[in-house]
């Protein structure tokens, strides 16, 4: 059998499980390049006579193998392949990377194709000969998907895997190559050290002769995109725990920008504004991949005003993050091209292409000020709100909590689950609890509860024609909405799939305010001679105060939208439909908590999905027709633009 482009990840997989002893122990670009060295040169990488399961190797030494696996291995690849096949091996030698190590430290390969589009933008920005014109360095290497098809005058390529540069060897040999570690090596506090690039000079002292002349320069790159928060297992590395901490992410937690420092790319970016600000260069060019994020999110706000004082805008492009092999298809990649200056402007035109690398549309991308989004709208009511220690309940779910010591604002009514307020996180970081949820939320009290719920309306609304495109894009402080809008969406924030109200019974009670049928209803129903519930019938009685939305819903009844009155009337008849069922689940299911009167949608749908299928279904579509109505409301009252 030969090796194919099609077939080299497969015999790479069956390379490390099957022939290796103990692979762990090695780096993984090495596994790499003992895998390629193989293929490409097997008279160089031989069995030690006299001991089959030691292969010695001329770059990598003396490596453990099992001879029996290894002969039945190399029986396939004893082929003598022709340089072109070795060159194609090599090009996408990075997916075996890839699929071990580079995605837990947020390396991407980057497709030839994309590579090649994002030269052609590069010469449009800076001219056909900006190889010959400019001195170019890509500090992120790895075996030089970005310049190995072209020549260059004056290019500096430096990886952090020396291994990288063994198999890269035949590639952009006019170069100056060689290993540095851009986020540790000669990196210095301005304010305790005078920045010397003590490592730099020595390897390279034409990169630093460069900076020192003020030589026109353009940084290329694919930097890494992970953070420390995301941990994956991979062979002989430390996974993603401790990636990000690296001295510009110590510099950059110094200078209060810790959120943004957890992101690989963004402690690149912040490097190159040091080296930046070091020389005084005046023109510095910046071209390279990423998340869009950096343009576009709150939370990267601090350092966005730090890059954009050094760099202005040119031109972007996004594609799916899916053309970067075995990726999440939920994000847009952005090149980018920013050169020295100043950036005033808060939103950037860049265009969208597709798989086949044609034009789709344009896409503007744009950042707000924190008191511009929809999530301080809904908090700026709480900043003077008077708080008290007092226990309370933290929730981790629907059902689950506990009690703690909690510094409470007066007034409250539950909390939305609140992460991020970009449309990132609709799905799993929205969400609305009768306590405060333990991760990342805003307290609902009498004051913001209107905001709360038909901010969560619209972040769900959303999900309708949310994509990897617009994934990031932010919600504005919005304006002049209807009051009935603003009923309606307490409607909608009932019997959402993320409306997680629940009311709970132990040995401490946690009441539902968002229960919108009265006491005397329930009180009613357990009280049936044909299904009584004395348990809930209790229940009524200790707690018989009606709950808040009740209430509210009673107060503004005639406000209420056709559709949401015919969502609240079918919830509520399902509410009685159930009930008898709801008496016999109690004994089996106790830490439902269906003894209590106030239980919420949540809780209730839990009954249904046990007894009442069809029924949940036709209510889930009359939700959806709503849904599909209350959606309107996003671009209406100006959340998104």
């Amino acid at each position: 059998m030969t090796i194919t482009e099609l077939t080299l990840n497969r015999f790479f997989t069956d390379f490390i499980e099957n022939v290796l002893i103990k692979p762990e122990q090695y780096d993984a670009n090495d596994l790499k390049g003992i895998f390629i060295d193989l293929i490409n040169k097997p008279n160089e990488n031989i069995i030690l006579e006299g001991n089959t399961n030691i292969l010695i190797t001329k770059n990598f030494g003396s490596v453990k193998v099992n001879g029996i696996k290894f002969k039945e291995f190399f029986s396939y690849v004893h082929d003598i392949y022709p340089l072109y096949d070795q060159n194609k091996f090599l090009e996408i030698c990075d997916r075996l990377i890839e699929d071990y190590t580079r995605r837990s430290q947020g390396e991407f390969y980057t497709p030839t194709p994309w590579a090649n589009y994002a030269h052609r933008m590069i010469e449009k920005e800076f001219g056909d000969n900006w190889r010959e014109k400019y001195v170019v360095w890509d500090p992120a290497w790895g075996t030089g998907n970005l310049t190995r098809d072209y020549k260059f005058k004056e290019l500096y390529c430096s990886t952090l895997n020396e291994s990288d540069l063994k198999i890269g060897e035949g590639f952009n040999q006019e170069a100056a190559k060689f290993q540095y570690d851009f986020l540790n090596d000669d990196v210095h506090d301005p304010d305790v050290e005078v920045f010397e690039a003590y490592k730099l000079k020595l390897v390279v002292p034409g990169l630093v002769k460069a900076f020192e002349e003020n030589k026109p320069i353009i940084i290329f790159i694919n930097p890494p995109y992970g953070t420390s928060a995301n941990t994956l297992i991979n062979l002989g590395s430390k996974g993603k725990k401790d990636i990000s901490l690296t001295k510009i992410n110590k510099l950059m937690t110094k200078y209060k920008l810790s959120t943004a420092s957890s992101q690989l790319y963004i402690q690149f970016l912040y490097r190159i504004i040091n080296i930046k600000r070091k020389y005084k260069l005046t023109n510095i060019n910046i071209c390279f991949f990423s998340k869009t994020s950096f343009l576009s999110t709150t939370s990267f706000n601090e350092f966005r005003n730090i890059f954009l004082e050094n760099f202005e805008f040119k031109t972007g492009m996004i594609f799916n993050s899916a053309n970067f092999s075995s990726v999440s298809s939920w994000w847009p990649v952005l090149f980018s091209i920013f050169s020295s200056g100043i950036e005033k402007r808060s939103e950037f035109n860049v265009f969208e292409i597709d798989n086949n690398l044609n034009f789709v549309s344009n896409k503007v991308l744009y950042f707000l000020k924190k008191s511009n989004t929809a999530t301080h709208w809904v908090k700026e009511l709480l900043i003077n709100q008077h708080r008290e220690n007092k226990k309370s309940y933290l929730f981790y779910g629907p059902l689950k909590y506990e009690e703690k010591e909690i510094r409470v604002v007066n007034n409250f009514l539950g909390s939305m689950h609140i992460n991020y307020n970009s449309m990132r996180g609709n799905e799993q970081f929205t969400g609305l609890y009768s306590g405060l949820f333990a991760h990342g939320n805003s307290e609902i009290t009498l004051d913001n509860f209107y905001r709360i719920l038909s901010l969560f309306t619209i972040k769900r609304c959303s999900m309708l024609f949310q994509t990897w495109i617009n994934d990031n894009d932010e919600y504005f402080y919005p304006h002049n909405i209807d009051e009935s809008y603003f009923i309606d969406c307490i409607v909608y924030s009932l019997f959402n799939n993320n409306s997680f109200q629940s009311s709970i019974r132990s040995n401490r009670n946690i009441e539902n305010q968002f229960f919108w049928l009265p006491n005397k209803v329930i009180q009613d129903l357990a009280n049936n001679v044909n299904h009584p519930f004395p348990e809930l019938y209790q229940d009524t009685k200790i707690f018989n105060k009606e709950r808040f939305v009740y209430l509210e819903l009673q107060k503004n009844a005639s406000q209420l939208s056709s559709d949401a009155l015919e969502v609240l009337k079918m919830a509520s008849e399902l509410v009685v439909k159930s009930f008898p069922e709801r008496v016999r689940l109690y004994d089996l299911y106790p830490d439902w908590y269906l003894n209590a009167w106030d239980a919420g949608w949540y809780q209730t749908k839990l009954v249904l999905k046990e007894t009442m299928k069809k029924e949940l279904n036709e209510f889930r579509d009359l939700y959806k027709k709503f849904e599909n109505r209350m959606k309107e409301g996003i671009y209406k009252f100006g959340f998104l633009k």
